[in-house]
């Protein structure tokens, strides 16, 4: 579960750096693909998402499958 936390804190930075990037720069960082370099961070921006959202649905699997210590909660889960 680590590498996933890993991998969520460094495609949330790497986005991050992209829009700050882009702010220092003075132009927009969403959907601006008037040059080669803002075209190349909107599309590093996008993929870094598309790791971040694949990353959360490990952890969402790896969260399922982890057997609940509290039986008591289990159970109220359950029926709810």
């Amino acid at each position: 579960m680590r590498w996933i936390n890993a991998v969520l804190i460094l495609a949330a930075a790497a986005e991050m750096v992209g829009i700050a990037g882009q702010a220092a720069r003075g132009t927009m960082s969403h959907f601006n693909v008037t040059t080669p370099v803002d075209a190349a961070v909107f599309n590093m921006m996008g993929a870094m998402i598309v790791v971040f959202q694949l990353a959360l649905l490990a952890l969402a699997i790896v969260l399922v499958r982890r057997p609940m210590s509290n039986r008591r909660w289990r159970q109220q889960s359950v029926l709810a």
